[in-house]
Formats: structure tokens, sequence, C-alpha cells
């Protein structure tokens, strides 16, 4: 399931919301924003391979953008192609493209209404890029552009499937629980949570967690889906799914980033032991893996000079998400995005065993010599079978 939000709005916490979501949305002027605010968002949402969206909005600041406000579909279209342009063009300054256009508060709500408020809206995203797609309620419907149906984890909805008005009592959502179980009767592709909510935090990091797809997996398994976003958070909820399945079912799991495989025919066994649960953080054992870099030819490819790349690759502590690949392959998470680079094309016949190496936002080291797509960086004598290494323990890189 892909989680939203809306960020950019001055509100403080964006940075704290980013590592979790899979898209924004950013103000652009009309009810909250400027060009710092944008800079600094778009910024922050390439750090966390976030898609970027244009949140535009009636020009109201005063009213954050909530309440109708009479405008000609002419000046309309003038101001939205503005504020969606002002995004547009930071991302292109940075180097990513625009995804997506959500419009904001009032105008989101009357676009299902009002035939000449959707026609602006279509008007202005077409005049920036005709490509970009809607973000918009799941009965919303475009001949014009592409719709990505949107749901809402912390608004309750009144029994046509509208938005209850936020001046009405329940309207908005705090509570994490309350907020799960509207999802769940949810049918769209997005789930939106606002940034504005005080308990936005708390709201997307349950979702995150708890928020799973179960689906077979040939005559007696299933796959069971979190959020697809490599986050510590995540993994938590996975190795504790996995432990309460192997407790209490005997189930063989095989985890990887983001999901889990299991070996039970019952998905109501399956469900009741992932709900029972408890999701704890683990603190594994950090292991010093020393590394003699060779770094030339990639630091070309990634336009970063030869130290650069070493510092960049030895600074974080990588947490180990799984095994997999080969036996003891670890995969890491925190990856720093300057590194990213896709896989080799043509994979080499023969990435000898200790090979550090980077494939698009991953790092690992190879035990064993092995054919594989990923860049080597360095060589490391680090003892690597029998593993030593499991999910939830950390590698720190040392250069020598």
């Amino acid at each position: 399931m892909n989680i939203n939000c809306d960020l950019g709005e001055g509100l403080g916490n964006d940075a704290e919301l980013m590592p979790y979501l899979h898209s924004c949305s950013i103000a652009c002027g009309g009810h909250a924003g400027d060009a710092k605010s944008i800079r600094e968002t778009v910024k922050l949402a390439i750090a966390h391979d976030v898609e970027i969206g244009a949140h535009p909005s009636f020009d109201d600041r005063q009213n954050f953008g909530r309440l109708s406000v009479k405008v000609s579909r002419v000046d309309l279209t003038a101001s939205l192609v503005r504020q969606i342009k002002l995004v547009r063009d930071e991302c292109l300054t940075q180097g990513v493209k625009l995804h997506h256009v959500k419009p904001h508060g009032a105008l989101y709500n009357l676009m299902c209404e009002d035939q000449q408020l959707q026609a602006a809206i279509e008007d202005s995203v077409c005049e920036v890029d005709h490509e970009l797609a809607l973000y918009a309620p799941p009965f919303f419907t475009s001949k014009r552009l592409r719709v990505v149906s949107e749901g809402f984890a912390d608004r309750a909805y009144t029994s046509t499937g509208r938005l209850r008005p936020r001046g009405e009592q329940g309207a908005v959502i705090e509570e994490v629980n309350a907020a799960l179980a509207q999802t769940q009767t949810l049918n769209c592709e997005t789930i939106c949570v606002h940034g504005d909510n005080p308990a936005a935090l708390e709201i997307i990091k349950h979702l995150t967690q708890r928020l799973i797809e179960i689906v077979p997996y040939g005559a007696d398994a299933w796959l069971i889906n979190w959020p697809q976003k490599i986050h510590p958070d995540i993994l938590w909820a996975v190795l504790a799914a996995k432990k309460a399945l192997e407790e209490n079912l005997a189930a063989r799991c095989v985890h990887a980033y983001c999901s889990l495989l299991v070996f039970h025919p019952d998905k109501n066994d399956i469900e009741n032991a992932i709900a029972s649960s408890t999701i704890t953080t683990i603190a594994g054992k950090l292991h010093e893996v020393r590394v003699d870099y060779q770094v030339a030819a990639f630091a070309q490819q990634v336009n970063l000079s030869e130290q650069q790349v070493i510092d960049l690759h030895s600074a974080p502590e990588y947490l180990i998400y799984f095994l997999g690949f080969l036996p003891g392959f670890p995969y890491l998470g925190g990856l720093n995005p300057r590194l990213h680079l896709p896989r080799l094309a043509q994979p080499r016949q023969n990435i000898a065993a200790g090979s550090v190496a980077i494939g698009g936002a991953q790092t690992g080291i190879y035990p064993q010599s092995s054919p594989g797509g990923w860049h080597v960086i360095g060589q490391t004598d680090f003892e690597m079978w029998p593993t030593q290494f499991a999910a939830g323990d950390r590698i720190k890189f040392i250069a020598r």
C-alpha cells in the first residue's frame, strides 16, 4: 500500500514523516509554502526516495485553503499553473521529475462536484505536463488525466463516500487504531495522512507496521506484504510477525525487506498470530568490516571523488534486513542516495568472495564467489562463512 502525506506546510514535522512515505504533496504558495520551503522539502523527499507532487489550492493563506473562493476559471487556472510550476521547476533543478498534482482543501473537495473547477484543475495540470498524475477520491474520474485514487486514514467519511466536514465532531481521526480500521475499509491506490494532524507521525508509523496484505502463494502458503518501504520500523514488524508465526503455528517463514512468506494453509490463523504479535526494536550485534576500497570507476559514474565515495559509504551503521541471494549475503539498509546506481546491464560472471558492492539503493558483501550485477567498490577479508550476521544486526564499514 502506498502511503502519502501533505508536506511543506511549515509545521516542522516533515523530516520525521518523510522516511515512512512513498509520495508527498508539497504546498506551493496557495495555502502555505514558499520557494524556500519547497526547495527544502524536495531535497528531503529525494533523500528518502519519495515521489514528489504539487499541492496547490485556492489562493487563500488566511484560511489555509479550506474555504471556497469565488474566482474565474481563467484566473484559477493561472494561479494553479503558477503554483504547480514552482514545485515542478524546483524538482528539475534538483534532478528529479514531478510525479503528481493533488489539489488541497476546499479545491480538492469541490472539484468532485463542480465541473468548472474540475476543468480548471485539468487545464492547469495539462498546461504544465499532461503526463502528471492527479490524486483524487476513488469515485473521481477524468478523461484527460491519469487519476490515482486516494483515501484518508485520518478523516471520517459520510455514507455517500464524501469526507465529513472538518467542523463536525469526529471528522478528524487522531487515534491510531481508529485510523488503521478506517484504512482497512478503503478501496484505493494510496492512503493519505495529513501532515497537520497532531498524531500524524504516530498514525503513519502504526500504519507502516500494521497495514498488511495477505495473498495466496501456491497451495499452502501465503505472502504477507507490508508497505513497500525499506525502513527499520517495518523490519521490526516483519520480524515480530515471523516470531509469532513460528512460535504459535510452527510455520516455516522466509522474510525480505517488506514481506514474509509463510508456509501454512490457514489464512485466519496467520492473521490472528500477526495481530497478537508484539513489535519491539531489536538491538543486534555491531560488526566492524574493514574494507580495501577500490572506487575509481564507481566514483566516475556517480560524479563524486574517490574520497567522497569512501566517506559516504563508510559513514553509516547499516542495518541488516535479511540474508539472501547467496547463503549469508547481507542486504543492508542505509545507503546514502548519492551512491545509488542501477545494477549492471550485463552481470559479471565471477565476483570474488568478500567483495563489497552496490546495486541500486542497496549495498552488501558477497560471501562467496558468484556471478552478480552489483558494482564492486572494495574487498574485505572479514570471515563471511559460516555467517556471523543476523537480521537486526548492524554493519560498520571501516576504510583501511
